[in-house]
Protein backbone atom coordinates (compact mmCIF):
# COMPACT_ATOMS: atom_id res chain seq x y z
CA UNK A 1 0.00 0.00 0.00
CA UNK A 2 2.78 2.70 0.67
CA UNK A 3 4.86 1.71 -2.34
CA UNK A 4 1.40 2.42 -4.39
CA UNK A 5 0.86 5.39 -2.52
CA UNK A 6 4.87 6.77 -3.30
CA UNK A 7 4.44 5.73 -6.77
CA UNK A 8 1.15 7.54 -7.30
CA UNK A 9 2.65 10.33 -5.65
CA UNK A 10 6.17 10.43 -8.05
CA UNK A 11 3.68 10.21 -11.28
CA UNK A 12 1.23 13.26 -9.52
CA UNK A 13 4.42 14.95 -9.46
CA UNK A 14 5.95 13.93 -13.02
CA UNK A 15 2.01 14.92 -14.70
CA UNK A 16 2.03 18.38 -12.35
CA UNK A 17 5.49 19.67 -13.87
CA UNK A 18 5.49 18.02 -17.33
CA UNK A 19 7.34 20.58 -19.83
CA UNK A 20 4.63 22.59 -21.92
CA UNK A 21 5.83 22.59 -25.57
CA UNK A 22 9.35 23.47 -25.81
CA UNK A 23 10.31 26.50 -28.29
CA UNK A 24 13.94 26.58 -30.26
CA UNK A 25 14.59 29.62 -27.26
CA UNK A 26 13.68 27.84 -24.60
CA UNK A 27 14.36 24.28 -24.19
CA UNK A 28 12.90 22.90 -21.12
CA UNK A 29 14.21 19.48 -18.96
CA UNK A 30 12.14 17.40 -16.62
CA UNK A 31 13.41 15.48 -14.00
CA UNK A 32 13.55 13.76 -10.46
CA UNK A 33 15.88 15.34 -8.09
CA UNK A 34 16.52 12.40 -5.64
CA UNK A 35 16.68 13.54 -1.66
CA UNK A 36 18.96 10.73 -1.20
CA UNK A 37 21.85 11.61 -4.20
CA UNK A 38 24.07 14.53 -3.23
CA UNK A 39 24.22 16.07 -6.41
CA UNK A 40 22.14 14.87 -9.71
CA UNK A 41 23.38 15.82 -13.30
CA UNK A 42 20.78 17.42 -15.52
CA UNK A 43 22.90 17.67 -18.48
CA UNK A 44 21.33 20.93 -18.62
CA UNK A 45 24.36 23.22 -19.78
CA UNK A 46 24.43 27.44 -19.35
CA UNK A 47 26.29 30.41 -19.78
CA UNK A 48 27.13 33.12 -17.64
CA UNK A 49 24.40 35.48 -17.99
CA UNK A 50 21.86 32.83 -20.07
CA UNK A 51 18.32 33.21 -18.53
CA UNK A 52 17.32 30.10 -16.51
CA UNK A 53 13.86 28.92 -14.69
CA UNK A 54 13.15 26.16 -12.39
CA UNK A 55 9.82 25.08 -11.11
CA UNK A 56 9.90 22.84 -8.36
CA UNK A 57 6.91 20.16 -6.65
CA UNK A 58 7.59 17.65 -4.48
CA UNK A 59 8.33 16.49 -0.92
CA UNK A 60 11.88 15.62 0.73
CA UNK A 61 12.61 13.71 3.97
CA UNK A 62 16.28 14.45 5.09
CA UNK A 63 16.49 11.99 7.77
CA UNK A 64 14.68 9.82 9.83
CA UNK A 65 11.13 10.90 11.19
CA UNK A 66 11.49 9.22 14.43
CA UNK A 67 14.51 11.12 15.11
CA UNK A 68 14.07 14.11 13.78
CA UNK A 69 10.06 14.75 13.57
CA UNK A 70 10.70 18.25 11.16
CA UNK A 71 12.76 16.22 8.57
CA UNK A 72 9.99 16.36 5.98
CA UNK A 73 10.07 20.11 3.60
CA UNK A 74 8.98 21.26 0.20
CA UNK A 75 11.13 22.52 -2.42
CA UNK A 76 11.78 25.85 0.14
CA UNK A 77 13.04 23.77 2.89
CA UNK A 78 13.06 23.64 6.53
CA UNK A 79 12.75 26.02 9.37
CA UNK A 80 16.15 24.37 10.00
CA UNK A 81 19.51 25.78 8.70
CA UNK A 82 21.86 23.18 7.84
CA UNK A 83 24.72 22.59 9.20
CA UNK A 84 23.40 24.20 12.87
CA UNK A 85 19.87 23.26 14.63
CA UNK A 86 20.79 20.26 16.41
CA UNK A 87 22.10 18.51 12.92
CA UNK A 88 25.30 16.94 12.78
CA UNK A 89 28.30 19.90 12.32
CA UNK A 90 29.10 18.65 8.72
CA UNK A 91 29.39 20.87 5.65
CA UNK A 92 25.79 20.99 3.41
CA UNK A 93 25.59 21.26 0.09
CA UNK A 94 25.06 24.89 0.52
CA UNK A 95 25.60 25.96 4.38
CA UNK A 96 23.58 28.52 5.57
CA UNK A 97 20.56 27.35 3.66
CA UNK A 98 17.65 25.47 4.85
CA UNK A 99 17.53 21.74 5.17
CA UNK A 100 15.56 20.21 2.68
CA UNK A 101 15.75 23.34 0.30
CA UNK A 102 16.43 22.34 -3.40
CA UNK A 103 19.77 24.11 -4.66
CA UNK A 104 22.06 24.05 -7.63
CA UNK A 105 24.67 24.29 -8.43
CA UNK A 106 26.64 26.18 -12.00
CA UNK A 107 30.24 26.23 -11.79
CA UNK A 108 30.69 26.35 -8.52
CA UNK A 109 28.49 29.32 -7.55
CA UNK A 110 25.64 27.31 -5.51
CA UNK A 111 22.25 28.73 -4.57
CA UNK A 112 18.78 27.88 -3.77
CA UNK A 113 16.00 27.34 -5.84
CA UNK A 114 13.63 26.47 -3.70
CA UNK A 115 10.14 26.29 -5.31
CA UNK A 116 10.52 27.99 -7.80
CA UNK A 117 13.77 30.54 -9.31
CA UNK A 118 13.59 32.66 -11.84
CA UNK A 119 17.01 34.75 -13.49
CA UNK A 120 20.26 34.33 -15.23
CA UNK A 121 23.16 31.87 -14.71
CA UNK A 122 25.52 33.26 -12.19
CA UNK A 123 28.53 30.94 -14.12
CA UNK A 124 29.07 28.65 -16.82
CA UNK A 125 28.48 25.61 -16.87
CA UNK A 126 26.15 22.48 -16.24
CA UNK A 127 23.27 23.35 -13.73
CA UNK A 128 23.67 20.38 -10.63
CA UNK A 129 20.65 19.94 -8.51
CA UNK A 130 20.45 18.78 -4.91
CA UNK A 131 18.61 18.62 -1.47
CA UNK A 132 20.01 20.34 0.69
CA UNK A 133 21.67 17.91 3.71
CA UNK A 134 25.02 17.37 5.29
CA UNK A 135 27.02 15.77 3.05
CA UNK A 136 27.94 13.01 4.87
CA UNK A 137 23.91 12.12 5.54
CA UNK A 138 22.27 11.87 1.88
CA UNK A 139 22.35 8.26 2.52
CA UNK A 140 19.20 8.23 4.89
CA UNK A 141 17.07 10.77 2.99
CA UNK A 142 13.62 9.82 0.98
CA UNK A 143 11.50 11.21 -1.66
CA UNK A 144 12.60 14.57 -3.56
CA UNK A 145 11.20 16.93 -6.10
CA UNK A 146 9.93 17.34 -9.76
CA UNK A 147 12.02 19.83 -11.22
CA UNK A 148 11.85 21.40 -14.71
CA UNK A 149 14.14 23.62 -15.94
CA UNK A 150 14.23 26.16 -18.81
CA UNK A 151 16.48 28.26 -20.83
CA UNK A 152 16.88 31.08 -22.60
Amino acid sequence: MRRTFILMTLVGLFIAVAPVAATADAPAATLFVGADASWVSTGVFVDTGDDISLRVHGHAITGPLNEFPGAHSGPDGQPYICPEDGGPETACNLDGAPYGALVADIGGTIFVVGGSFIGTAPASGEILLAVNDNLDFHFDNKAGFATQIRTD
